[in-house]
């Protein structure tokens, strides 16, 4: 089992995890959780419209607002309109977001790995198992979810 293996699926199968263990990264211009937040989210789901961030984050569309104007700002994504509705504005990550994003990982995998490396490697494969075990049973719950929705 590689460690870095198991911290990737940590972050992104389990969300409140990768924010504790993505603390020590400092957001863009010293911003915001939330932008860093942002930033991750179109990283992961790029060209997406602000709506789709604001129900994937649960951060209201105002607060994404002042949030991607930041990150315009900084150069790290651009707001694009579809062919389809030009009232409907996307979030594509630019290669300048791309690369702090790059930076942010390998960051976080280090910070990450430093908090890991009291555990043997047994410890590890098995809270890996355990993870994944979580994660199966959260699908679950949420294709039931969406299943009494439609």
């Amino acid at each position: 089992m590689n460690r870095e293996e198991m911290i990737q699926d940590i972050f992104y199968k389990l969300p409140h995890t990768f924010r504790r263990m993505s603390a020590k990264i400092r957001p863009p211009s010293g911003g915001k959780k939330q932008t860093f937040m942002l930033l991750h989210a179109i990283s992961h789901n790029d060209n997406k419209p602000m709506s789709f961030y604001s129900d994937f984050l649960m951060i209201p569309k105002s607060n994404l607002s002042v949030a991607s104007d930041q990150l315009i700002a900084e150069g790290l994504i651009e707001r694009v309109s579809t062919i389809e509705d030009r009232r409907v504005i996307c979030l594509r990550i630019t290669e300048s977001g791309k690369n702090y994003m790059r930076e942010c990982q390998n960051q976080m995998i280090r910070n990450t790995s430093d908090q890991l490396s009291v555990l043997s490697d047994g410890d590890i494969e098995e809270l890996h198992g355990h993870v994944l075990g979580i994660v199966g049973v959260l699908e679950k719950i949420y294709a039931e979810e969406k299943s009494v929705q439609n």
